[in-house]
C-alpha cells in the first residue's frame, strides 16, 4: 500500500514537471509567432506561397544583406519565380528551395549572377574535371572543339576499355570528349618496365561517335584507369574506371543538364 503511494506521488511529480515545460515551450513559441505579421509586412519574412514570391524573396534578401551583388539577387528572384509555378499544391516549406525544381543552370548562372553565382559555377565546372591542363578546354570545346576519333590505340597491352554515352530518354550522345588517364600509385618510386616507362602519366582523349560510342584500345594490364567525360553544360555523374585492367572493360555515363543548387547554405 505504501508503494502505490510513493508512486502516485512520482506521477504526480512527474505530471507537474512535463506540464511545466510544455506550458514553457508553449509561451516560447507564441513570442515567436507574435512578430510573425509585422515581420511579413516589413519583408523581413516571407510566405513562399503568397502572390508574387519572386519579388518576397528579393526584398527579403535585400533587407537582410544576404549578398553584395544585386545580380545574384535578381537571379534568384527570377528562379522563385519561375520555379513555384509548377508546383500545383503549396510549397511544405523553405527547404523546397534547394530542390531540383530551382536548380539553376550553371552556365546561365555564371552569365547573368552576380559573384556569388560565378564562383559557384566555376567551383561547379572544377568538380566536373575542367581543373589544371583541362580548364582551357571549356572555352576550346564550347567555341571550336578539336576532331577527335571515337577510338584510339594506344599499342600498349592486349585489353580495352569503352563505353557509351546516353541522355535522359537513353538517346545516344555524340561529340563528347572522353578523358581516360591512368591511375599511377602515390607511393611509386619507380617503374620495373619498359611499358610502365611509356606509360607512366598517361593520358588520352576520343570523341563519341554518332552512337554514342567510345574506346580505348590496348591498355596496359593490371594499371588503374579513370574515365570522365567533359561536355559544356552538361554533367555525367561520378567519373568511372578500373583498379586493375585485366580483361577489356565497359561504362556508359547518363547525360545531364549542368546545374546547381540555388542557396549553397543547406541549411536554408
Amino acid at each position: 500500500m505504501e508503494s502505490r503511494k510513493i508512486e502516485r506521488a512520482f506521477i504526480i511529480l512527474i505530471t507537474i514537471v512535463l506540464g511545466s515545460l510544455f506550458f514553457t515551450l508553449f509561451n516560447t513559441l507564441q513570442r515567436n509567432f507574435a512578430d510573425v505579421g509585422v515581420r511579413l509586412d516589413n519583408g523581413t519574412m516571407m510566405n513562399l506561397n503568397a502572390k508574387n514570391p519572386g519579388e518576397l524573396i528579393k526584398t527579403l534578401l535585400e533587407k537582410g544583406y544576404y549578398f553584395e551583388d544585386k545580380k545574384d539577387v535578381n537571379l534568384i528572384e527570377q528562379t522563385v519565380a519561375k520555379g513555384v509555378k509548377s508546383f500545383k499544391e503549396p510549397l511544405d516549406n523553405v527547404g523546397e528551395l534547394n530542390k531540383s525544381k530551382f536548380f539553376v543552370e550553371a552556365d546561365y548562372a555564371f552569365a547573368s549572377g552576380g559573384q556569388n553565382f560565378k564562383k559557384r559555377a566555376s567551383d561547379s565546372r572544377a568538380l566536373l574535371g575542367y581543373t589544371g591542363d583541362d580548364s582551357l578546354r571549356f572555352t576550346q570545346e564550347r567555341n571550336r572543339p578539336p576532331q577527335l576519333p571515337a577510338q584510339t590505340d594506344l599499342k600498349l597491352g592486349v585489353h580495352s576499355i569503352s563505353g557509351k554515352i546516353i541522355d535522359t530518354t537513353n538517346k545516344a550522345v555524340s561529340g563528347v570528349l572522353i578523358k581516360l588517364q591512368m591511375i599511377v600509385p602515390q607511393d611509386s618510386a619507380y617503374v620495373d618496365d619498359e611499358v610502365e616507362v611509356k606509360s607512366a602519366g598517361l593520358t588520352s582523349y576520343v570523341r563519341t561517335d554518332a552512337n554514342g560510342n567510345f574506346a580505348f584500345l590496348n591498355l596496359p594490364e593490371d594499371k588503374a584507369f579513370e574515365l570522365l567525360p567533359l561536355k559544356p553544360g552538361f554533367q555525367f555523374g561520378r567519373s568511372q574506371g578500373i583498379q586493375e585492367l585485366q580483361k577489356d572493360a565497359s561504362f556508359t555515363f547518363k547525360q545531364t543538364q549542368h546545374t546547381i543548387r540555388l542557396f549553397f547554405c543547406k541549411g536554408f
